[in-house]
């Protein structure tokens, strides 16, 4: 419908034009065009009435528009807004000395009006005075069935100098009146600009602007097909909008060219000409963007996977993340290697991600060498980001081992997941409940915030912090959904607030709150904070049908942050290849941040997406569904690195990608910190998709992983499930589990009651039919035996199959869910399933001490029998201790570690069998004087 009827209005514009050149003008007939949407009257002043059909409200749009002309270059740049931060075009003064963002000071301007009109058809001519320095040319056409109205206008330059031209006839509203607004990327609800700032075509998640009055919205929205389908910047945007008119008030406009970029230079005799769709809606402004994004823009459900499932993704970035050379790891640190925005640092923000990933991917290895001491990292530094040079201010890093560096939440999940073995986790996240405290870059992290309260109810179950979560969480609903904002307050730009989650609500830790408690109030707040964050979202340039051409001439540009750490970076080969354009498109995505969306323009790691598909089950909006398939499924085979940058390619998709030095990956940037939530997001989206297209009847409990920005997610694996009726079902998915034949399914893997159970998702929009073989290195097949296979097919019991020779062969409905039960295949895990018997820890099991050697802490961290470690460490640092020696009893000896560098702290394997643990320390100090400690006892039973 779309293809046709652009090509009825692209015939239209051209007779149009025809019309117009020849100077026929066809004589004015009844003045009223009309559609199945819209009726248009033509007034007396060449004005149009425009009347939404169904509704009795009326809608004037004139046929006004803005010229702006100066004779110099007015040199455009990109500056940052004072009190916003975030980066908006900024010109040359007139006078020639300074810069300027407020758009209407830029230039010279001159306002036309239409002094006559005609219509003919669905199409409405305008005719205006001519100008000493221009003619304009414009005309409206209402193409049939739904379509909104269409402006095209041209302007033919009778001097050379840089033009613009505005359509500036939109209605204006006072901003008393005002109920919302849309500019992208930052002025939404009621924060209205304070200055007539221009957000360019690169900047716009919608191509348009969004005022929301007295029941209607009213946009002005450019045109898909003047939208060529390439990565866009401040060079290249053919266009801006702004709501800020001239007088202050609200008001939709669009200006193109943009001054000082293409095609904005003219030269007498050159035209610039445009179109662009004028909305009228009677709904609020959120259903108007969704309106935009889905029936102007396009947006649908277009993705499928494209090289590989999601569960080959997922084993080769945790290949990738436990490669200690490739993936940034610092073993001596505890934590991934920060280089890429502050050398000299580590950052980590959570240990419930790997610890989830080991336990649901059965993986020993993954909780010895990432797990566990990203527990110990963040159990005993002051903040997410450590540096051992004192020097270092950037990002403002800690030196110190002050800890804990984690979230209550972060805390109290750990004691969860921990089996409620290892107390010093609810020590800590009681202790900090109510302390605030800085752990990433100069934000506070409340400590009795509602989350938090939350937090401790889930880990203890006491009413009285249910109580304070929901008290919080109505206060919170009150300030910040239910009354529009007015300002940047609550995003807390003067201590680092930059990111969408900033400026948007807390949707994500509301929705938590509503599956807590299951209370409507929290969902239909989660689902209004929704509706703000998905705005920042990219919903063009539309991807045409049909392949595009990237990688030319064997390149990708270079335009990674690493890059300036290099003293001779080289561009990445990629052979030069045509693609289908959804592969590369940007749409689902978010930008990273106010202060950084003009280089980091999509970032792949997409922690909305999970949520989305939550919200899309409880809510029905398929729209969220959509953005969530959008930001995931079909994009990348291994960790992609962190952003679509400089142009469009898939060369980050591949299963080789991060498979080479910080130096050498010149395209995007490389966080290493990331890595981890990247792959702890994906199975959040794997484990969320299973529980939603089953509509709830394949189910697994989850924590929150708090985090910040975009590093939340849910974890899962430390407790059993439900799977179609089947209870007791533990998820288990080791690598190379399941080989099949067909990448349009993605895999969920669980075991329980002798059985093991299998859900598979269809992510293609046509059938499929999928061969699943097992792995008999970790599956105990029979191979004389068949197994019967229980199945479910789009939630309804099937007939029944069987397993022979460990393959059997289902088919899936187009994005379609298929299930199956094999009975009487036992399933013995290799590490995890031996752990759930062991006892919790008594509180004598960790100690905080004064000592000679400064502050000590001491404590036995245990996941289970076989993942039992004590760990110590010292506050104190290289200038007041030299080295530092611990000694331990263990099986009735007394043994010795040294440590001669800061951090001093010690890591001590233990096993199932110990009853205690008895330790002390000595150091030497910066003067060479011998300090000691007394023995410290931590009980293991």
């Amino acid at each position: 419908m779309r293809k046709k009827n652009a090509v009825l209005l692209s015939a239209a514009m051209a007779l149009g034009m025809l019309i117009l050149q020849t100077g026929l003008c066809p004589a004015q007939s009844t003045g009223r065009l009309e559609n199945d949407a819209y009726r248009i009257t033509v007034l007396p002043d060449n004005a149009i009435s425009l009347m939404v059909k169904g509704t009795t409200s009326t809608h004037r749009f004139a046929p006004v528009f803005m010229v702006m002309h100066r004779d110099d270059d007015p040199h455009l740049v990109i500056g940052s807004a004072k009190g916003l931060a975030f980066k908006v075009p900024a010109w040359k003064l007139l006078t020639g000395k300074g810069n300027t963002m407020d758009f209407f000071s830029i230039s010279d301007t001159v306002s036309v009006s239409a002094t006559r009109s005609s219509v003919s058809g669905n199409r409405l001519r305008w005719n205006f005075p001519q100008r000493p320095g221009f003619s304009l040319e414009a005309e409206l056409y209402l193409p049939p069935g739904k379509e909104d109205p269409v402006i095209q206008y041209r302007m033919k330059a009778n001097q050379s100098g840089w033009y613009s031209v505005g359509y500036t006839g939109a209605p204006q509203t006072d901003t008393g009146q005002v109920n919302a607004i849309w500019q992208p990327l930052i002025w939404q609800e009621r924060r209205f600009p304070y200055m007539p700032f221009l957000s360019m075509e690169f900047m716009c998640s919608i191509p348009g602007t969004l005022v929301n009055s007295n029941g209607y919205t009213t946009g002005v929205v450019a045109d898909p097909s003047e939208i060529p389908f390439r990565f866009s910047n401040i060079k290249n945007s053919r266009f801006g909008v702004l709501v800020r008119n001239p007088a202050g008030e609200a008001q939709p406009m669009l200006f193109a060219p943009v001054p000082g970029g293409d095609a904005s230079h003219l030269q007498p005799g050159d035209t610039a000409g445009f179109r662009f769709r004028i909305i009228v809606r009677k709904d609020d402004l959120f259903d108007a963007y969704k309106y935009v994004a889905q029936h102007v823009m396009g947006f649908r459900d277009y993705r499928q996977n494209a090289t590989c499932s999601l569960n080959e993704t997922l084993e080769n970035m945790i290949d990738y993340a436990m490669n200690d050379e490739y993936s940034g790891w610092n073993k001596e640190l505890k934590a991934p290697d920060y280089a890429t925005d502050v050398p000299g640092t580590v950052k980590a923000v959570s240990a419930l991600h790997p610890l989830s990933i080991a336990m649901i991917t059965d993986n020993k290895q993954v909780y010895t060498r990432r797990a566990l001491p990203s527990i110990e990292y963040l159990i005993s530094r002051e903040k997410y980001l450590y540096s051992e040079d004192t020097a270092i201010k950037r990002q403002s890093p800690s030196h110190y081992l002050k800890g804990p560096a984690a979230e209550v939440s972060e805390l109290a999940a750990l004691y969860e997941m921990s089996g409620d073995r290892s107390p010093v986790f609810k020590h800590y996240a009681e202790d900090l409940y109510g302390k605030p405290r800085v752990l990433n870059l100069k934000m506070v992290s409340k400590g009795e915030s509602w989350q938090n309260a939350l937090a401790l109810y889930r880990m203890n179950g006491k009413q009285e912090y249910l109580d304070k979560a929901k008290a919080g969480a109505d206060e919170y609903i009150q300030q910040r959904i239910t009354t529009p904002q007015t300002d940047f307050s609550d995003v807390h730009i003067e201590t680092g607030g930059q990111f969408w989650t900033d400026f948007a609500p807390k949707w994500i830790d509301l929705l938590e709150l509503y599956e807590a408690t299951k209370e409507k109030r929290y969902l239909d707040a989660a689902t209004k904070g929704a509706q703000l964050f998905v705005q920042y979202i990219w919903m063009e340039p539309t991807p045409p049908a049909g392949d595009v051409l990237i990688n030319k001439e064997g390149n990708v540009g270079m335009y990674a942050h690493q890059n300036r750490l290099n003293p001779d970076p080289q561009p990445m080969k990629a052979p030069e290849q045509r693609v289908p354009a959804w592969r590369v498109a940007q749409t689902g995505l978010v930008s990273e941040a106010a202060t950084t969306y003009t280089a980091n323009r999509a970032v792949f790691l997409a922690h909305h997406a999970a949520y989305l598909l939550r919200l899309a089950y409880y809510t029905g909006d398929t729209y969220f569904r959509d953005i969530a398939r959008a930001a995931i499924v079909g994009r990348y085979a291994n960790f992609p690195g962190y952003s679509i940058m400089g142009e469009y390619t898939t060369l980050y998709g591949r299963p080789d990608y991060p498979l080479h030095s910080l130096r050498e990956i010149t395209y995007n940037n490389i966080y290493y910190n990331h890595i981890w939530p990247q792959i702890t997001l994906l199975m959040d989206y794997l484990l969320s998709d299973v529980l939603t297209s089953s509509k709830g009847k394949i189910d697994f409990p989850d924590h929150y992983a708090q985090g910040y920005a975009y590093l939340q997610s849910k974890v899962y694996g430390d407790r059993p499930g439900t799977f179609y009726g089947d209870r007791n079902v533990r998820l288990w998915m080791p690598a190379k589990l399941i080989r099949m034949d067909n990448i349009q399914a993605n895999y969920v893997a669980g075991y329980g009651n002798g059985n093991l159970y299998i859900a598979l998702m269809n992510q293609s929009a046509e059938p499929q039919q999928v061969t699943l073989r097992l792995n008999p290195d970790l599956v105990p097949l029979d191979p004389a035996r068949s197994y019967k296979v229980r199945i479910w097919q789009e939630n309804k019991s099937a007939a029944p199959a069987v397993l022979r020779q460990g393959a059997v062969t289902v088919s899936l409905k187009p994005h379609g869910i298929t299930a199956l039960a094999i009975d009487g295949l036992r399933v013995t895990p290799e590490f995890t399933g031996t752990e759930q018997a062991n006892t919790a820890l008594p509180e004598q099991s960790y100690a905080i001490s004064e000592t000679p050697l400064g502050k000590v802490t001491g404590m036995i961290l245990t996941m289970g029998a076989s993942m039992t470690n004590a760990y110590i460490w010292l506050q104190a640092t290289e200038k007041e201790l030299k080295e530092v020696s611990l000694h331990y009893l263990k099986e009735g000896k007394w043994e010795t570690v040294t440590d001669t560098a800061y951090p001093y702290e010690f890591s001590i394997p233990l096993t199932g069998d110990d009853a205690d643990f008895s330790y002390r320390l000595e150091g030497i100090d910066v003067k060479g004087a011998p300090l000691k400690t007394e023995t410290v006892r931590l009980r293991l039973k």
